[in-house]
């Protein structure tokens, strides 16, 4: 029962950090593209809200690759075992193949 709460709880906090993740960008998008004529909004602030939308949106992949990848086990465990250096392996079955054919001479 606690382990079924725990995975629960870690994707509700996904949800909440993907919603918020996806959402807030377009809330700075919206935010400039209220017109700068109005009295209200001076159009420093539009840009600000420009810039601030440019920058969130444009971050947003790396972002979700940190979340929905890097930080699953399973997932790293795949990368990692993919770029393992070749040559370590290669070298070991190259060591084994040397032994044993240095057995077989002696």
């Amino acid at each position: 029962m606690h382990c079924k709460f725990y995975v629960t709880k870690k994707q509700v906090l996904g949800a909440g950090t993907t919603m918020v993740l996806l959402g807030l960008p377009w809330v700075f998008g919206s935010l400039a593209a209220i017109d700068a004529s109005m009295e209200s909004v001076s159009e420093y602030l539009e840009a600000i809200f420009q810039v601030l939308f440019v920058s969130f949106v444009g971050i947003q992949g790396t972002f979700l690759f940190i979340f929905h990848c890097v930080r699953i086990d399973a997932v790293r465990e795949h990368w990692s075992s993919m770029f393992v250096s070749k040559k370590s392996t290669n070298s070991l079955s190259y060591t084994k193949k040397s032994s044993s054919t240095n057995e077989n001479i002696n």
